[in-house]
């Protein structure tokens, strides 16, 4: 039976997630689309029903998956909604403005008995994918540190308001979890701008991690030209080797062997909503939440897991302003609404 598929937001991400339902996953269909000035060519582009609001959109009962990809600021409220009307839920990132609404979408799903996935189709690329493969195998012996950054020039930056630590460094951080499988103990980081806006458009944050694992985190939005190449760089260590990834490029082993290519990522078009070998990341997220929906079980990205990516965000927002480190998890008193 074919998923049929909702989408709240229909500016670049919007259109992303169309195009992957509508032609790079089996059987999914776009149903029906609504917000935002582009919502009427969306839905022509793609045969689907235009809403007039987010709320006709969720009244529909011939829809199983809401995409929620509008702002940050709308992401908690749509998607407690879509628990309320009974559906699962993809939201983009950053899943949140705070943990504090992390928790209540994460509660709402849960209560609904639905799935909430989040974005973060750098999991399922290709390059990082290798990588990670390359860690399970032993191939760099025990894991000891890893520095990674995601930077682009403040030329570049699409979205100048957003904040760079919520947006790529969501992103980072999903990673450097996955590659590190162990939840953060304490966190401490420093935040600034040099241009307004961003708000804190440059972040350096340090963890450790339950088994001892330290990483740090370099994410700005304010790099001048010539900028620095790929948006997405990790420097993985451990006992006997390291890895150097590019999530948009290669992978590279070194060992006492010396410095080699293990893993070529194609090349693709980071700004083309239509580009394939860009989509295959989120086609391969989606199949993975269908895969949840039909074993009513968890996505790779779950609402869980994001919800912890947002604590660790949160963490380094507050040791910045404080001065100081910042144990993990976050008090209660310390995740805002």
């Amino acid at each position: 039976m074919s998923t049929r598929i909702g989408v709240i937001g229909t500016g670049f991400m919007g259109r992303t997630w169309a195009e992957v339902a509508a032609n790079h996953v089996d059987d999914t269909q776009v149903v029906a689309v609504a917000g935002g000035r582009r919502a009427e060519a969306l839905a022509r582009d793609y045969g689907a029903a235009l809403e007039s609001s987010p709320a006709s959109l969720l009244a529909r009962n011939d829809i199983d998956l809401v995409v929620v990809a509008t702002q940050p600021d709308s992401h908690r409220d749509y998607v407690v909604q879509v628990a309320e009307a009974g559906k699962h839920a993809l939201v983009e990132k950053p899943m949140s403005q705070t943990v504090g609404e992390a928790d209540a979408m994460v509660a709402a799903h849960e209560k609904a008995g639905t799935v909430l996935a989040v974005c973060s189709q750098h999991r399922f690329r290709a390059a990082p994918v290798a990588a990670i493969q390359l860690i399970r195998d032993g191939a760099i012996g025990d894991l000891r540190m890893i520095r990674a950054q995601g930077v682009i020039t403040q030329d570049e930056a699409a979205e100048p308001d957003n904040e760079p630590y919520a947006d790529m460094g969501f992103h980072v951080l999903d990673v450097v979890r996955g590659i590190v499988g162990s939840p953060a103990t304490i966190a401490f980081g420093q935040q600034a701008s040099f241009r307004v806006p961003p708000a804190r458009g440059s972040t350096m944050a340090l963890y450790r991690f339950a088994n001892d694992v330290l990483a740090s985190i370099w994410i700005t939005y304010e790099l001048p030209q010539p900028g620095l190449g790929s948006m997405g760089n990790y420097l993985i260590t451990g006992s006997k080797g390291m890895i150097d990834l590019d999530s948009y490029g290669a992978v590279k082993l070194g060992d006492a062997r010396g410095w080699r290519t293990v893993f070529e990522q194609a090349p693709f078009d980071p700004n083309d909503p239509n580009d394939p070998i860009r989509l295959k990341a989120y086609a391969d997220e989606l199949r993975d939440i269908l895969r949840a929906i039909r074993d009513r079980g968890q996505a790779l990205v779950s609402g869980s897991w994001g919800r912890d990516t947002m604590e660790l965000i949160d963490a380094a927002r507050i040791a910045s302003d404080r001065g100081q480190s910042v144990r993990l998890p976050l008090e209660p008193s310390l995740r805002t609404m």
